[in-house]
């Protein structure tokens, strides 16, 4: 009998990596691994990630092509660079986000670089590679996006990470309509295992709010 198993993904060349071997022929070992100091959770699918920087000069907006197509259209965090000092109050929202391209929009000019993090996995939590600067680290995340509708609080539920609460997280505005200006702050409260929620510094008619958590 043959069994064909998926053991990792290829964010380069866009494709599942498998093996197949038959059952009749080979001995096997029911062991227990770990794998970059988690526990190995074999439920848990690989998903794509996407993580690097897009420049500004003296701009309010960018249109940034992904280094790798994704399979869907990701879940897109931003945040300021921290070598960027001195400009906490620069706000980053996105505009746009598609499988193979993102768009940003600023608060006010800027002069500095913008960190992205984009996640697609058909399953959360998920294992993916920092690709593509780290492609030897793995992280655990979870991922999703909150609706508002003329409010200024939401609701971010997700997939409760596998070994504990998470370490960091992001959340975005995301002008998913179209239509709204979404150049506000977000202010969150306690991120608990399942959900979490937050105020907003203006009202929002209709946006969405990103977010990615990780462990």
């Amino acid at each position: 009998m043959d069994y064909t198993y998926v053991y990792d993904y290829d964010s380069v060349q866009n494709l599942y990596l498998s093996q197949t071997i038959n059952l009749n022929q080979h001995q096997l070992h029911r062991d227990f691994y770990i794998l970059s100091q988690r526990l190995g959770d074999y439920s848990i699918v690989h998903g794509m990630y996407e993580e690097d920087l897009v420049w500004f000069n003296y701009t309010t907006s960018a249109t940034h092509t992904l280094l790798s197509p994704f399979l869907a259209t990701p879940y897109v965090v931003l945040s300021i660079d921290s070598s960027s000092s001195g400009l906490t109050n620069i706000i980053p929202f996105l505009s746009t986000a598609s499988p193979t391209s993102i768009g940003i929009q600023l608060s006010a000019p800027y002069s500095g670089t913008v960190r992205y993090r984009a996640v697609h996995a058909t399953t959360y939590p998920t294992v993916v590679r920092n690709f593509p600067h780290s492609t030897s680290v793995f992280l655990t995340v979870s991922a999703g996006s909150a609706s508002v509708t003329s409010a200024s609080v939401f609701t971010a539920s997700y997939a409760a990470l596998p070994l504990s609460s998470a370490s960091s997280w992001f959340f975005t505005p995301f002008d998913s309509s179209g239509t709204e200006d979404m150049d506000l702050h977000i202010f969150t409260g306690s991120v608990g295992l399942l959900s979490s929620s937050g105020d907003l510094s203006t009202v929002v008619n209709t946006g969405t709010i990103n977010f990615i958590l990780f462990q």
